[in-house]
């Protein structure tokens, strides 16, 4: 069920480099709420990068509390 979150709460419009890991991401059992919480600060750190930066797979993984 997690990782159904994960993939409804990342926007389709976000600059992802490659596919994420939805079974990985959703094997943690994060809640709801966290995981919106963790593609916010992924989105964050990537924007921290500069203006042509995509999240990555490590963005979300320590956004989502060290998975």
């Amino acid at each position: 069920m997690s990782s159904q979150i994960w993939q409804k709460l990342i926007p389709p419009n976000l600059p992802l480099l490659g596919k994420p890991d939805f079974a990985q991401l959703g094997a943690v059992g994060l809640t709801g709420g966290q995981i919106k919480n963790a593609v916010l600060n992924a989105a964050r750190a990537a924007a921290c990068r500069g203006d042509f930066a995509v999240v990555e797979m490590g963005d979300l993984k320590v956004g989502g509390l060290d998975l």
